[in-house]
Parts: C-alpha cells; structure tokens; sequence
C-alpha cells in the first residue's frame, strides 16, 4: 500500500523516504509507468489509522480505533483501582483485627 500523498509526516532524507510521526523507513515501490517509484506506508500507519487520507470513511475508523483506546484504558485503569482498594481493605481488616486482639 502506497503512502499517501501529501501527508504530513512523510520525509525524504539521507536517500530515504522516512514516516515521521513512527521515526521509521519506509520500504520504496519500484513503477512501472513514467512515475518511477513511490514510497510505502509502514505497517503501524495501516494498523492504526492515525495517519489517514482525510476522507469520512478513515475519519470514522479513527475515531473508532481511538474510542477502542480509550475503552481498553478505562478498564485497565478500573481494574488497578479496584485491586489497590481490595489490598487496602485487606490491610484494613488485619489492622483492625490486632487491635482488638490487644
């Protein structure tokens, strides 16, 4: 898959094409018409759709995949919350019970 024109984090430099917004190089595609030969997208762009071609259609499939982010953060976040609380109650009910142990 070819990278997309004019995007903004596409850099040529040192005799490579490099994808800025992931620091890395880019594999060229040799043409067979008068063009030569063009850059291709990295796999991480195409994954993860944060460098798009604009159009509704990837707009909405941004949106989802950051929607998705921010879903799998709050239950990550929800379930570390949730452990440190049942460790402090843990501690809590020890410490209660040795001080009416003494």
């Amino acid at each position: 898959m070819r990278c997309l024109e004019k995007c903004e984090f596409l850099k040529f430099g040192s005799g490579k094409f490099i994808c800025g917004y992931y620091d890395e190089n880019l594999s060229v595609a040799v043409l067979d018409d008068a063009r030569g030969f063009e850059p291709e997208r990295c796999e991480q762009c195409i994954e993860e759709r944060i460098v798009g071609s604009n159009s509704v259609d990837e707009a909405a499939k941004k949106c989802k995949f950051r929607l998705g982010l921010i879903g799998d953060s709050f239950y990550s976040f929800k379930d570390d919350f949730e452990t440190e609380l049942t460790e402090i109650y843990r501690i809590l009910k020890d410490l209660e019970e040795k001080s009416q142990n003494d």
